[in-house]
């Protein structure tokens, strides 16, 4: 008699992975951890990627928090993953209930943690001799030039506020945060511009 037992262990894990499957794109609990799935590959890249359009600027920006949230947002999918691959294999919570509400209130801080990383990825400002260029949270650019610049001080939030000529105003969120601070900060020196 032949051994079937290698077999039925293959078709046993086919049965559990087609379920999984038709659990992912069969349900909506299914279609938001694909979309937690696709915002976490797309929040790695957006940290990883470097663009070499501003190689004469200096970035001012808030890498330690974006870290942070990169990490929180890796768990979240991670646990979210758990959860729904358990769920799809019948497994209820302690009171016997569906895991459905923890898969929705992970993805929800899921989604929270990655719209906040992509505004502390858009947020930010870069330097050269010349010319400050301040991006909001949607990526929209402002240039300011070094010679309009009057004034400096810090809030007490700890942002940066530069005042220009023109009675603009910007202002640099987490200033004590942010990475190249005291290059920013002899830039300010240099032209006699002291952040009070």
């Amino acid at each position: 008699m032949k051994n079937t037992y290698k077999y039925d262990i293959l078709l046993l894990g086919d049965k559990y992975m087609m379920k999984i499957i038709y659990n992912l794109f069969g349900t909506s609990i299914g279609y938001l951890v694909l979309i937690s799935i696709i915002a976490t590959i797309f929040c790695i890249i957006l940290k990883i990627k470097k663009s070499s359009k501003y190689e004469r600027y200096i970035i001012l920006s808030n890498e330690k928090i974006k870290s942070l949230i990169l990490f929180c947002i890796i768990v979240c999918f991670l646990m979210a993953s758990f959860f729904f691959a358990a769920n799809s294999f019948g497994v209820k919570d302690e009171t016997g209930g569906s895991l459905k509400p923890h898969i929705m209130i992970i993805e929800s801080l899921h989604i929270v943690l990655s719209c906040l990383f992509l505004y502390f990825h858009n947020k930010r400002v870069l330097f050269n001799e010349i010319d400050i260029k301040v991006y909001n949270a949607f990526g929209k650019e402002k240039t300011y030039l070094w010679k309009d610049i009057v004034s400096a001080e810090k809030s007490e939030w700890g942002d940066l506020i530069i005042k220009t000529n023109n009675n603009n105003k910007f202002s640099i969120e987490f200033y004590s945060w942010c990475r190249n601070i005291g290059k920013f900060e002899e830039e300010l020196e240099k032209r006699d511009i002291f952040a009070i």
